[in-house]
Parts: C-alpha cells; sequence; structure tokens
C-alpha cells in the first residue's frame, strides 16, 4: 500500500517532517561545535532562538509557496466534467 500515491498532503507533511529534523540536529551540532561545546554561552542560547524564529518564518513561507502553487494546479486544471 502506497500512502503517498496521489495525495500531496502525505508527501508535503513527510518532506516538511524530514527536511525540519535535519535542520534542527545538524544546526544545533554546528552550533556547538563553533562554542566548543559550551552550553551556559548566554550568545548561544540567543541565537537558538533566532535560528528558531528563522525556522517557523522560512517554513511558513515554503509552506505557503507550495500550497499556493498547488492551489493554482487544482482551480486552473480542467475538470473531468468540463468534457461532457
Amino acid at each position: 500500500m502506497n500512502i503517498f500515491k496521489n495525495k500531496p498532503a502525505n508527501s508535503i507533511a513527510l518532506g516538511y517532517f524530514i527536511i525540519s529534523c535535519l535542520y534542527i540536529l545538524f544546526s544545533d551540532k554546528f552550533l556547538l561545535y563553533l562554542y566548543k561545546g559550551d552550553t551556559s554561552n548566554v550568545i548561544l542560547n540567543e541565537i537558538q532562538s533566532y535560528k528558531g524564529l528563522g525556522f517557523v518564518l522560512i517554513t511558513a513561507i515554503v509552506l505557503f509557496v507550495v500550497l499556493k502553487n498547488r492551489d493554482c494546479l487544482l482551480y486552473t486544471s480542467p475538470s473531468p466534467r468540463d468534457g461532457l
């Protein structure tokens, strides 16, 4: 059973999940590498907050664009009943 066949919502959600998880894991590791593992650093905590806000903003924009393009395709494509 293929749950992604003709189900764009599933593909979008799975893609978002995978990309989000990878971003969170690797960006946190990169910041810890830059700050030599010093988790008590105030600047590190502030950067992580801005990183999170930036992530939310970017993903909101990307989701908006993807869904807007999907809606344009759905509403501009001819309906099967148009040929009748």
